[in-house]
């Protein structure tokens, strides 16, 4: 399913809004390096790279719009012998990480400020709380995989796939 020419160009003009903020924020930057290396600035590079790179082949002569179906399973045939193909891989993986950008939000939302050191202020229990939801979702998986494992068509054909369960 094709996206609607509006959102195209409204993402297109974006796009070139953000490349055009990005480049004359590195160009008057006093100190380059330490600006580039903020992560906010690493987050915008890495928003804007797969349609500076999408544009670039397009002017050489390349056709994109395999690049957009991220369904399309052309690029799962790799062998080794098609860096072209490749490439397409690194490209589409990297236009899903556009999705980063909704950070890029954090800077003007005292919201998400406040829920961001939430976070950092919870981590231990966080983290406490994660390892025991793991455990528990191994110990369940495993018991799951060993009842049904005998069981005819069961699903629960090793460890993790019963941990999907």
């Amino acid at each position: 399913m094709e996206p609607l020419p509006v959102f195209e160009r409204l993402e297109f003009i974006c796009i070139i809004w953000f490349i055009f903020e990005y480049a004359l924020k590195m160009l008057i930057s006093y100190d380059r390096m330490s600006t580039f290396l903020r992560l906010m600035n690493i987050i915008d590079l890495l928003a804007i790279l797969p349609f500076i790179i999408e544009i670039a082949l397009n002017l050489v002569g390349f056709n994109t719009k395999n690049m957009r179906d991220l369904k399309q399973d052309f690029i799962f045939k790799f062998n080794g012998s098609n860096d072209l193909q490749f490439a397409f891989l690194v490209i589409r993986v990297l236009r899903v990480l556009r999705v980063i950008r909704i950070l890029k939000l954090g800077r003007y939302s005292i919201g998400l400020q406040m829920f961001g050191r939430t976070l950092r202020a919870s981590f231990r229990q966080l983290s406490m709380m994660a390892m025991v939801v793991l455990t528990g979702v191994i110990f369940f998986s495993t018991l799951v995989y060993f009842i049904e494992k005998d069981v005819e068509g069961s699903q629960f054909y090793s460890i993790p796939a019963a941990c999907w369960w």
